[in-house]
């Protein structure tokens, strides 16, 4: 069962600034992980990283969470999985010519605020999910649409099966494999 946990808490991080924010973010996200966790009746104290703070798997499950202002995610597999979390928007324009290519600027056509939420958090599940981060953002492609919430990447000469859900103006992003071909069973709170 894969069954990623969404919480949003809109206009909370407003009033928070700095150190502060990034502390609450990163609670929330602590507390989405903590419910995935207990909705495969695990621990959450099984959840630990690397030194290079990547998550490691524990009693064959992995893990992976994201937060962004006012939200955060989290989900729990029994294969490698990423998760990511983005606001509606096109607020990295500037990085477009970095994060899509010609090819999949041909797959993509014209590219909205949606459409870039939707590509970033793929490509970044995708690189959760290998374990890579950031780094090897420029290898990681969109080779096909499928429909509205569903994307296939490749990355290292693998393909991904990503899984979206758009609520409440955020994208959260699924790269679970192509063993998880059944729809996930995603539970959004407040």
């Amino acid at each position: 069962m894969i069954a990623p946990i969404v919480c949003v808490e809109a206009g909370r991080d407003a009033i928070l600034a700095g150190a502060r924010r990034v502390d609450a973010q990163r609670a929330r996200a602590r507390a989405a992980l903590e419910l995935a966790f207990a909705r495969i009746g695990r621990s959450p104290l099984e959840a630990t990283t690397n030194s290079d703070g990547a998550p490691v798997a524990t009693a064959g499950w992995h893990w992976s969470q994201s937060h962004t202002r006012d939200c955060a995610a989290a989900v729990v597999s029994t294969e490698p999985v990423g998760i990511d979390v983005e606001p509606i928007e096109l607020r990295r324009a500037v990085q477009l010519p970095n994060v899509v290519s010609a090819a999949e600027r041909k797959v993509l056509g014209e590219i909205d605020a949606l459409l870039f939420t939707r590509l970033w958090t793929a490509k970044e599940a995708v690189l959760k999910r290998t374990g890579v981060g950031l780094a090897e953002l420029s290898d990681c492609r969109v080779i096909k649409v499928l429909d509205a919430t569903h994307m296939w990447l490749t990355h290292r000469g693998v393909e991904h099966r990503v899984e979206q859900s758009i609520r409440r103006g955020f994208v959260v992003s699924v790269a679970a494999g192509l063993a998880a071909e059944a729809e996930l069973d995603w539970t959004w709170s407040a």
